[in-house]
């Protein structure tokens, strides 16, 4: 993602569109290269693009340079969720490429060009490094090629193929769930943060459960509508909880008829996908590794008859706790055990799509779910990125399945729920610090294992935590935690599109640990490792 300018917030302008046409020429000039390098003649490459400033213009740009080298460009028309593009990949088969200009979640001022490969996963290493080579052999020729004034028609009937293929996929994973069978779907609100994901989201839920159900979703009509200055809210992402969702949090509380709990969103290109839940009084915003827990747990349960071998697939910064679920369902099974729990060593879907393709190489494989801490989520062997629309699908499945076991259901009392069946809780503290201005990063995280080994050669209060081991892999610190006799862990990354130094955490404990000492225990370590007032680190 590359922001409009240097400056988070300053208007586009003349200039600033500008600069970002050159770089969408050079990008797309360096990735054409890279193809032919490889020898590769791509029968297809699909563009879509979402609804942010300029997001046309862009795509345009992409597909007329891709057309100076090769044969055929299919432009989706109009403004498309980001999941659709994979989708178009898989579905326009023999497709090499599938390219979508977004900025997901980031600011108004921001966009972005997010790059496929032929499987229908993000582009992943050697690929992505390789293709990066290429562009900045470009940029550093600065030559921009000669681009024709019409404009790429667009393919309207490859997109209704594409609809079509996407409706049918996930109506196919929803009859597998048997979403239809627990009755009714609990009213829940919906809001799109001002995004693209309304209009696809409304067709799948038709297709999928037909009129009879519409009335369940909520939607909220300030954000319902595509919008690229998100007029409601600065920072689009829902995964930062009130900050973000606070327009559709009064839409749930000044509801007439009090008859909403349930709050899910998906960020503006409905890749991602987040859960919050009222009580009446205060609002839970659930993390994403709580949303994940209460799928795997579900999709557990409404597959563990089947006769394959079925994967959750974690990124490396995300919870572990579902390897703790899956062995429990394979302990409560009398046949050999066929779940079975992985951890990338990266971060973000471009390593879990990767493993996700290997695994679905081979038959009798199914991912049931994939996921990472920042709302993203990915399930089937249909597709491999993250889903925002057809996870919300899937979790109406945990909403249905509650409210059919009677009684008054809550996300909260199902969660713990889930923990006692299983016998152990996750603990989490994940955190961000500004660091500005980003180019201090990667200096500051090269330190860190210095300052690291230096506390471990320090006492350590029978309070506080114990760093027992420390890696680094992947752009990642990894440090090994002990704590009054139970084991944890504690992550530092740098943010890969904003100027923030990242930390996740995961202590895996007994039911009744509390979750306050852990999290002011990681707090505490954080402070000494980062030393934020030395180092300029706000929040």
């Amino acid at each position: 993602t590359r922001r409009s300018s240097d400056l988070v917030g300053e208007p586009w302008n003349a200039k600033t569109i500008a600069d970002e046409i050159g770089y969408t020429s050079i990008a797309t000039q360096g990735i054409c290269q890279y193809l032919r390098q490889r020898g590769t003649l791509p029968h297809a490459i699909v563009i879509g693009h979402d609804h942010r400033h300029h997001s046309h213009e862009f795509a345009q740009v992409a597909a007329k340079t891709f057309l100076m080298r090769f044969p055929r460009v299919v432009l989706l028309p109009g403004c498309v969720p980001t999941p659709l593009v994979p989708a178009a990949v898989r579905c326009l088969q023999p497709t090499q490429l599938g390219v979508m200009i977004t900025a997901s979640h980031n600011p108004a001022a921001d966009n972005g060009y997010k790059v496929y490969w032929g499987d229908g996963a993000q582009i992943r290493p050697p690929i992505d490094r390789d293709m990066l080579r290429c562009i900045e052999a470009e940029r550093a020729e600065g030559q921009l090629w000669a681009l024709p004034g019409a404009d790429v028609p667009a393919d309207a009937p490859a997109l209704q193929l594409v609809l079509a293929y996407y409706r049918d996929h996930i109506k196919c994973w929803t009859e597998q769930l048997q979403l239809q069978l627990p009755g009714p779907c609990p009213p829940f609100a919906y809001t799109a943060m001002h995004g693209v994901g309304l209009q696809t989201l409304l067709q799948v839920w038709e297709h999928c459960f037909g009129a009879a159900h519409r009335d369940a979703l909520a939607v909220v009509p300030a954000q319902a509508l595509p919008d690229p200055a998100f007029p409601t809210v600065h920072f689009p992402n829902p995964e930062e909880g009130p900050k973000a969702l606070h327009v559709a949090m009064r839409f749930v509380e000044e509801r007439p008829r009090r008859d909403l709990r349930f709050l899910l969103a998906n960020d503006p290109d409905a890749d991602r996908f987040a859960v919050a839940e009222f009580n009446g009084l205060r609002w839970r915003f659930y993390t994403g590794n709580e949303v994940a827990t209460m799928l795997g747990f579900f999709l557990m349960q409404r597959f563990q008859h089947a006769p394959l071998t079925q994967y959750i697939l974690a990124s490396g910064v995300s919870s572990r706790y579902l390897g703790v679920v899956v062995r429990h369902f394979n302990a409560s099974s009398p046949h050999a055990p066929k779940f079975r729990f992985e951890a990338t060593v990266g971060t973000g879907f471009k390593y879990l799509g990767a493993r996700a393709v290997a695994l679905c190489a081979e038959a009798g494989n199914l991912v049931l779910l994939a996921f990472e801490e920042a709302i993203g989520y990915q399930m089937g062997n249909w597709h491999f990125d993250k889903d925002g629309i057809a996870t919300l699908l899937a979790f109406t499945g945990v909403l249905r399945a509650g409210h059919a076991a009677g009684g008054d259901f809550w996300l909260d009392t199902h969660l713990e729920g889930i923990y006692r069946a299983v016998g152990q809780r996750p603990l989490e503290a994940n955190g961000y610090y500004f660091c500005q201005p980003a180019s201090r990063i990667k200096p500051l995280m090269a330190g860190l294992p210095l300052r690291i080994a230096q506390l471990q050669q320090e006492p350590v209060a029978a309070d506080a935590l114990a760093i027992t081991a420390c890696s680094d892999a992947e752009g990642m610190l990894r440090l090994e935690l002990a704590a009054a006799g139970s084991r944890g862990w504690l992550i530092f990354r740098a943010s890969g599109t904003e100027p923030k130094l990242k930390f996740y955490s995961e202590l895996l404990a007994a039911l009744g640990s509390d979750r306050d000492t852990w999290r002011g225990q990681v707090e505490a370590l954080v402070q000494r490792i980062l030393q934020p007032a030395h180092n300029g680190l706000t929040r």
